[in-house]
Order: C-alpha cells, then structure tokens, then sequence
C-alpha cells in the first residue's frame, strides 16, 4: 500500500493570482519580531493561506509546509507524514533523523512529542519557518492538542511557527501568550481595507471592463464591494466574478453572503460544459487529487484539460507541485458548494459507485480515515466494515489506535455487534488508553466467538478481558470469574489454535492469578508451563510471560523460580529486536526482584539504568512501578536519603498513576516512616495503602500491609489491635499461599511474643523454616530492629542457625546488643585471650610483617575501648617519635592499610578527631564481656535480686572473658594498662557478686562464681580468700584445704608466688 502523503497535505500551493497586503505582513513580521510563533485565526475564505505563501515569499526563509487535517488526529499518522514533510530538510545523516513513534509512546504521548520536535527542529537549517495550516481540521482531538503545544513549546529563532486556523488560541496557550512567546493575528487585522479590496478588483479586468468610463468608476465600484462584503476576501472574489460574468456591478442587489457563494457557484456550474461540471463533480469528493485518480474518478481520458481550465481561474483550486507529481485541490468553499450538488447531479446508484472509488483511491494512499469517513456519510456499513477488517492488524501494530478507533465507531451499533472481529478490534484499538470501555466490546465479542465456534477468537478475547482488569487496575475481583470461563473454554477447546495464543493466554492467566488468586488450584500447572514456554517464545511473548511469572513468583515467595526468570528475560534487554517499552517492562521487573533478593543496591543500579532509558525513549508506562521499587529498595537498605529521593520523584505526579501504584506508595510512605520511628505517621500511611488494596482486591497487597500494621501496632502499645491485624494477616497470607507475606506475618507474631514474655512460641520456628526453603531475606515491611531481635533469640535457642546466619550477614543486621550469643559478625574480634580476626566467618591472615604492623593498628584502637579513640592520643602511643605531620600521615597510612586488610572501608570510622570500630559491622569479644559485666553489677546493686538469676548472670560474665587482654602479645606501653584494667575488673565484679550471693544465703552459688573466676585469674588472692570463707560455712572443710593445697602449687609452679600470710593463717583457722 502506498502511503505517502499527498503533495497539498507537505507541499504549500502555487502563489499565483496573490494580491500582496503589506499592512498585514507587517503585522506578521512584528509578531515574529516579539516572539518565535504567530497564530492566524479567521474564519474560511479570509485569505490565510494566500497570506502564509505571500510572506514566505517576501521572507525568503527555508520553510516546511504541513497541512492539518482529520487524519492527523491519530498520532502514529502525524508523527509519520509530519517526519516526511521535514525529511528533504534535515538530510540523510543519521543523527539529524527525528525518532521514531511506536505503539509504546501512547502511554505519554507528551514526552515524546517534546522530544520528537525538539530533535527535528535542532537539525533544520537556521530561521527555518514552519506553517501549519488548518489547524482547526484537529485541534478538538487530545492527542493533537498535545502535539501542538509540545511543538509550540520548541519554537525558537531557530524555528519559528506560523498556525493557520479558525480558530483562535485554545486556553492551554494562554500561558504562551503571556510570556509574548505567541503573537496572535485574528480576524480584525485580516479583514480587508477598502484600499485592499480596491486593490483585488484591480487584477480582475473582467469586473473593470463593466465599469462607466468615469474616475471615480473603479473607487465607487471598491467601496461598494467592501461594504456588501465586509472585508471578506472570498465574497469579494466571488462577487467580482459574478459581476464580470454577468456584466453587472450592481452588488447592492445580491444577498446575504450564505445565499451568494451557492448563487454565484451554480452560475459558474451553469455556464460550464457537462465535461467540465462532470469532472468537478466526481474530483470534488476527494479532499484532494492528483490526474491519475482524476482519471480513474471521472473516466475521461481528458483531464489534463479540465485541471487547466479550472486551474487558470485561480480563485477555486490551487495546484501543489508540477508536472506529473502535481496534485490539486478546491477551495473548501467551493468544495462544499460541488458535494452540495452531488444529489442533483447523480442518482443514488451512482453516488455510492463514486464514494467506493473514492474510498478505494484514498485506500491506496494510505489515508483510512478519509476513505472510511466517505464509506460512512454515504452509508456504505459492509464496505466500511471489510475495510476496517482487512487494515485493523497493520494499523495497531504502527500504533495509529486512533485510526482504527475512529472508523469502526462510525458503524451503527447493529453491524458491529453482529460480527465478533469487529467488536474485538474495536476493543483493542481502545484498549491502550481506555481498558475499561474497551472490556465493553471483548465481553460480546467472546459470546459471538463461542456462537461461531471460533477458537482462537475465544481465546483472544478471554485473554484481551483478563488484560483489560489488569491494566485498569481498579478492580481485580472479576478475575475469579473470568478464571471460572477459561475453565470452560478449555474443557470445549483442550488444544489451544497455536502457540502464540497459548502464550498470550498464559501470560493473562498469570496476571489473574498474581494479582487476584494467588494460591489457586490451578497454578502450579500455570507457572510450569509458562516456565517452558518463555526460552522458546519471541523477544515480546518472553517479555510479557516473563514479567508476570516473575511477579507471581515473587508474590508467592518462590524466589528460585524468580530468578531463573529474570535470567532467562535479561538477555532480550540487549536484543535488537526488543522495543523499549519491552525494555523497560524487563528492568522494571529485575528491579523489583532486586529488592526481593535484598539485593537493594543492584535494584537502585536499575532503577537509574531505566530511568535513563525512560527519558532518552519517552515511555514512561511503567514509571510509579519503577520508581516504587526503588523507594522500596532504599527503605530495605536504610538508606533514608536515597528513598526520600525516589519518595519526592514519585510525589510529583503519583496521582496519575495507576491505583495500585499509589496504594504502593503510600504503603511505602509508611514503612519509611517505621524506619525513622514516625510510629503515628507510619500506622496512618499503611492504612492508607491496604485500603486503596482493599479496593482493588488485590489480596497479597492486604496480606502484608495487615503484617505491617501489626508491627506498629505493637510498638505503639497496641496489643488487641495487633492480635486483630496479625491473625487476619496470617489467614490471608496461608489463603493466597504467599511464602513471603506469610513469613513476614509469622515473624512479627513472634516479635510479638518475645516482648510479652513468651520466647517459645510456634512462630518463629515456622517462619524461619519458611524463609530457609524459600531463600527469603526481604519483604515489604521488613524492619532491621524486628529481625535482628527475632536473629539473636534463634541463634541464641539454636533455630534454624545456619538460615539465620546466612540472613544476618547478607542483610548486616546489627545484633539488639552486644552481648548476643552466636552473633555472625561481618568482622569478629578476639582479644580476650589469643588474638584473631575473622572476615564473614572466614580467619584474616596475620602472617607478614606488612600484615602485622596493620594489626598493631587495630589492636591499639581496641586497647583504648574501640569505639571513639582520640586520634593524637593513638598516634602518639604508636608513633611517638613522629611530629604533628608526620603522625597524621602515619595514621592516614595505616588505616587506609587496615580497612584494605579488613575488606571493608566502613569498618573502621574516622570522624571528628576520633577513630573506631564499626559497632553495625563489628563484633568484639571485649564489648561481649563488658556488657555481661555491666549485667552482673547492677543485678548485684539490686535490693531484690534473685540469687538464680544474678548466678546466671555472673557466669556468663566469666564466659565471656576467654583470656587475658591480648594474652599473647608482646608488652606495649598500650597494651599494659588495658590487660591490667580487665583484670581489675574482673575480680571487683566476681567480689561483688560473690558477695551479693552471700548474703542472699546463697554460698555454694557464690563459691560457684569463685571457683570459676580463680581459672581465669589464680592469683586473685581476695577471690580465693571468699571462697575458703564460703566453703567452711557449707561446712566444707577438707575440700577447702584440698583446693588451698593445689593452688598454692599452683601459685608456686606457674607464677612462682606465694600465699600471704594472712591468708595461710586464715586457712588453719579453717582447719
């Protein structure tokens, strides 16, 4: 099919018979002057386009001619013939080219349009002047409208714009107007003067041969004619050629203007030959022409003679190029006067064979909905039908919806829902922009196909109802039926027509079930066959059976399968062949199983990538999605900065987004509000998300936003209302059979329990399970503080260790305290004993000399307590002959080797003046032990302490001092005070406890806490002096004088000391 555009619609008409008008060129060149678009608004026959080509013409600027008609309306055909109007001006180079539209740039036709105009305008020469004629033909239609004002909005000196239309600015340009980027000419400035009328009479020597041989003959004859025409161009080149035909001048006779053009017309009709009134009858009916379609119109072999006659008259047809390539076309008036003379001209037979073969040239053109609007005026529905059916495939797939929309919405109801092909391409050319009017003509169109026994018909239009729930996203509930109908057609259809149907009904099939059933019956059959089927299916079926197996995956908690998906899709992202649109739809989805992994950082990586693409390419479909993953990611990640980025980006315009993304976002809003303890925010913000869930029925949605509100619940003392929310949360998470929403509400009724007293409850067992089978490290909703608690007590009561270890380091919890049992550190320190350093479980090398030297560093910083250390006072004590320069390098040289030696540059912090370790990152047996310590003394402060609980605490304490301070290192000046400070510490501690026990009357635990304390440090004689004390008031005697004997063999053998006196003395008081 040819369809390139006709040469009026690209190609300004020939300038001859022009009257120049310098008053109104003026006015056009001062509004170029003051701003880079002029608007010409009059009404018809005012003389615009004669004025348009008189100022191109005096201008002499390189200029683009484009004219607007009812095809434009459909943006695919105006993106197509307007970047063929401008090809032959921005040549061939490859950079220069405009980009191209596709179906995918429907979603936000105004960004791409602002960046369609903005390259073809950059690659058009200097001063280039654009003319838009007729712009009125489209400027009612949206879409046009916003074409229009993205190209007004790059007109510059660069390009100027000059609108021909009759109408004036519509409001949307007020803005334009106002900042004096639009200058408007209207009707008063283009109405004729009286000199300007004289001036058209002039070059009309038929209408001066009937003027009395007098002076004042041709100004009388001028003022008359401007007076009865009222500065109308087109009354007046009427009333001059009726007055040299009917060699009168007298105009004061003649009617009102809506009786002289058809008066005036019949008489020039009359006067012509039947040829010639034969010939512009038939033309008149195309827009349009060029000889060729002349001749196949008219059937006469003569109508280069008939176009020449006409032509020479100037007044009623304008001539667009030369030569065989020339085409023609009539003045609309006159156009309207010659289709208003078709009834009298040829009978009705005669009018529809007429309209046929109009409709079949304009067909070839290209020109659909020009040739449809002929079919439908002559009421010609079968062949206005077929031409729909036999286009409707092409012209989706080039985007031009509008197009097919428009001509099957002129058929009467009656013939369109007597055919279901018609009904279903007239829902698919609605479907983009529109989902939920479109389902209005898929629903009979299935019923017709089941009628006809058509198969694949009934598959199509299944699958196109299910996309169009989807797509609306306002309401899932009629998914569960829609599932019950696909049940019934595959009982009467068990093998599906072919394999690209199969696909599409699979991929409309896991959005049901993803967004509305999950957990149905039915699904694992579903997914399994969708999985096969995605390696051996286009780049585009891949794309959208991968998209929504990934979501469904991830919904339901099946992250293995999620990630071989996403495996699978992610080598179309560099294919050819994939769009953008596909693009985008393939990275939307690997960022949302990014933050699903946890692997937070690689989905915001994604999120910039696509960001990126969504700009360059003007598809923005999946935007809010996109952007909510990122938010999510940032959240998950505690990355408050990053998420109120994505959260302010989002804020913008997220109220034009689809009903779940908001739902999405205002949920978020509320798990970022946890995240900074904004409790009372974050409880209002997540109601806010489950209802707009609710409303949607989007189940999965409900499941963990009650998990959510749950939790906050609970930290705001809320305890009934958390009950209420996480039992249902718990009901829904087990009916829609999501792993994910179901460990997430697990482990907030365990958190829960925990805080109430109760550490072994049924609910953590389960939900660590859960997360072991299913590889679970994320959730929406997660909170690192409510993991980490629910961490420390598993690895503490030895749950599912090896998962929760994994899970601690993968996610960097920080243990709730630094005493936790087990806790898998990302680098753990040892340094009560021999000293040793492990790196995500695994031993640090400490072999070297560089390698030991870099350690001295680290276990300096610990000798001074490890957290805040005051730089000056480390460098001195390591460096101490250096001088103010030479120690700070020495230092910067040093930490610099330690964090590269540690595999980690956030485990040692440099700020203010003090150095440390990372106490997220980092754990150290020393904190282990001060902790217990500071347990021990304030239970052992505490009037009421239980001798049990105090016992209990004291021999953690000593279990937790594994040694000496650095036992095995050589004597530094830093070192020394450390070791004996621990020491000191130790025995005050175990005297205070001891004593505490005592006079609790608890002895033999006291001795316990004694007997365990002299392993560590025997030669704490105060601890052995209590000991004895208590052992003879237990009435241990012997056994106080065997363990006396033995350490003093000990004292003597290993430290070569001795007892005191005072103590031998106290031990044959004993005896």
């Amino acid at each position: 099919m040819n369809s390139a555009p006709t040469l009026s619609k690209i190609n300004r008409p020939q300038s001859g018979g022009i009257v120049l008008r310098p008053r109104v060129l003026n006015r056009i060149g001062r509004g170029f002057a003051a701003s880079p678009i002029v608007w010409v608004a009059s009404p018809a026959g005012s003389g615009k386009t004669k004025l348009a080509i008189s100022y191109l013409e005096a201008s002499g600027l390189p200029a683009i001619w484009y004219e607007v008609d009812a095809g434009d309306m459909d943006p695919a055909s105006f993106f197509r013939t307007f970047g063929q109007a401008c090809a032959a001006h921005l040549g061939a180079d490859s950079a220069t080219q405009p980009p191209l539209f596709s179906p995918d740039h429907l979603f936000d036709l105004a960004a791409f349009a602002r960046r369609y105009f903005r390259a073809v305008f950059s690659g058009l020469p200097e001063a280039t002047l654009l003319v838009l004629e007729n712009v009125h033909a489209a400027e009612a239609e949206p879409s046009f409208k916003g074409i229009l004002q993205a190209a007004l909005a790059e007109a510059s000196e660069h390009v100027r714009i000059l609108v021909l239309s009759r109408s004036a600015p519509p409001p949307e340009l007020a803005r334009l107007q106002a900042n004096q980027q639009l200058a408007l000419v209207d009707w008063q400035h283009l109405r004729l003067t009286e000199e300007e009328t004289g001036a058209i009479l002039a070059g009309h020597p038929a209408a001066l041969a009937t003027l009395e041989q007098r002076p004042d003959a041709e100004r009388e004859l001028a003022g008359r004619l401007h007076a009865r025409s009222g500065g109308w161009v087109a009354a007046v080149v009427l009333l001059l050629d009726q007055i040299g035909r009917v060699g009168s001048y007298d105009v004061d006779r003649l009617d009102s203007r809506e009786v002289l053009f058809p008066y005036f017309a019949q008489e020039m009709i009359g006067a012509a030959s039947p040829e010639l009134r034969h010939f512009l009858l038939c033309t008149a009916i195309l827009p349009n022409f060029d000889l060729a379609e002349a001749r196949q119109l008219t059937g006469s072999t003569d109508v280069d003679h008939f176009v020449t006659s006409a032509h020479c008259q100037q007044y009623f047809i304008d001539q667009f190029g030369s030569g065989a390539g020339a085409s023609y076309q009539y003045h609309a008036l006159f156009r309207e006067f010659l289709l208003s003379r078709l009834p009298d001209a040829f009978s009705a037979d005669e009018r529809q064979q007429l309209t046929a073969n109009a409709a079949a040239l304009l067909e070839a053109r290209g020109e659909l909905a020009g040739a449809g609007e002929l079919l439908a005026d002559a009421g010609l529905m079968p062949q206005l039908a077929a031409l729909a059916l036999r286009h409707a495939p092409m012209v989706l797939q080039q985007g031009r919806y509008r197009t097919l929309s428009d001509l099957l919405g002129q058929l009467p109801t009656a013939v369109l829902n007597a055919d279901p092909w018609l009904l279903f391409w007239a829902g698919t050319s609605r479907m983009a922009l529109d989902p939920g009017n479109a389902r209005r003509y898929f629903e009979p169109a299935l019923t017709l196909f089941q009628a006809h026994d058509n198969a694949a018909g009934c598959y199509l239009a299944w699958s196109s109802i299910v996309d169009c729930i989807y797509f609306e996203s306002r309401d899932y509930r009629p998914l569960t039926h829609w599932l019950e109908m696909l049940d019934t057609l595959r009982a009467r259809y068990p093998a599906f027509p072919d394999a690209q149907i199969e696909a599409r009904v699979l991929a409309s099939v896991l959005a049901a079930l993803a967004f509305h059933a999950m957990g149905h019956a039915d699904s694992r059959h579903w997914t399994d066959r969708a999985l096969v089927f995605i390696g051996t299916v286009d780049v585009q079926t891949q794309a959208s059976l991968g998209f929504m197996l990934t979501v469904y995956h991830l919904w339901t908690g099946d992250l293995e399968r999620a990630r071989v998906v996403l495996q699978l899709m992610r080598a179309a992202v560099a294919s050819p062949q994939t769009s953008d649109l596909l693009r985008t739809t393939i990275l939307t989805t690997e960022a949302m199983g990014y933050w699903f992994f946890a692997e937070n950082d690689a989905c915001i990586a994604v999120v910039e990538q696509t960001e990126a693409l969504m700009h360059a390419s003007d598809i923005y479909l999946w935007k809010h999605a996109l952007l909510n993953h990122g938010l999510a990611a940032a959240i998950s990640a505690g990355n408050v900065m990053v998420a109120e980025s994505f959260r302010a980006k989002l804020a913008q315009d997220i109220h034009m987004g689809r009903p779940l993304d908001q739902a999405m976002h205002h949920f978020e809003r509320g798990w970022l509000a946890l995240q900074q303890d904004r409790l009372r925010e974050a409880e209002l913000m997540v109601e806010f998300g489950r209802n707009g869930f609710r409303s949607l029925n989007f189940r999965f949605g409900v499941a963990f936003t009650l998990a959510t509100s749950a939790y906050i619940a609970h930290l705001l003392g809320q305890a009934e209302q958390a009950d209420t929310f996480a039992e249902e949360a718990e009901a829904l998470s087990r009916d829609v059979d999501s792993k994910v929403a179901l460990c997430h509400t697990l482990m907030v009724r365990a958190v829960m329990a925990l805080d109430r007293g109760a550490p072994s409850s049924p609910w953590l067992p389960e939900a660590l399970a859960l997360g072991r089978r299913f590889g679970i490290t994320n959730f929406p909703g997660w909170h690192d503080p409510m993991v980490a608690r629910l961490a420390a007590h598993a690895l503490a009561t030895g749950i599912e260790t090896n998962y929760v270890t994994a899970l601690v380091r993968k996610r960097r919890l920080q243990a709730p305290t630094a005493r936790v049992k087990h806790w898998p550190w990302e680098i753990e320190l040892r340094v009560l004993g021999a000293f040793s350093v492990s790196c995500s479980g695994e031993p640090l090398a400490q072999s070297g000399k560089g390698n030991r030297r870099t350690l001295d560093t680290l276990k300096a910083i610990v000798a001074y307590g490890g957290r805040e250390v005051a730089i000056d006072h480390l460098s001195a004590a390591l460096w101490p002959d250096a001088d103010g320069d030479s120690a700070k390098g020495a230092f910067d040289v040093a930490i610099h080797r330690l964090r590269k030696l540690l595999g980690n540059a956030d485990a040692i912090v440099v700020s203010n003046g003090k150095v440390g370790l990372n106490m997220h990152l980092c754990g150290l047996d020393l904190w282990t032990f001060q902790a217990h310590r500071q347990i021990a003394l304030d239970l052992a402060k505490t009037p009421d302490a239980d001798s049990h609980t105090l016992l209990t605490a004291a021999l953690d304490m000593l279990a937790a001092y594994t040694g000496d301070f650095l036992a095995d290192e050589a004597e530094q000046p830093w070192l020394l005070p450390q070791r004996e400070r621990l020491r000191a510490e130790l025995v005050r501690t175990v005297l205070t406890v001891g004593e505490k026990l005592e006079a609790l009357n608890a002895p033999t635990s006291a001795t316990t806490v004694y007997q365990r304390a002299l392993r560590l440090h025997p030669t704490a004689e105060g601890i052995c002096r209590h000991l004895l004390e208590c052992l003879r008031a237990e009435g241990r005697s012997a056994e106080a004088s065997a363990f006396f004997a033995e350490w003093q063999h000990t004292l003597k053998v290993v430290y070569g000391a001795a007892p005191s006196p005072s103590l031998v003395a106290m031990l044959d008081w004993i005896r």
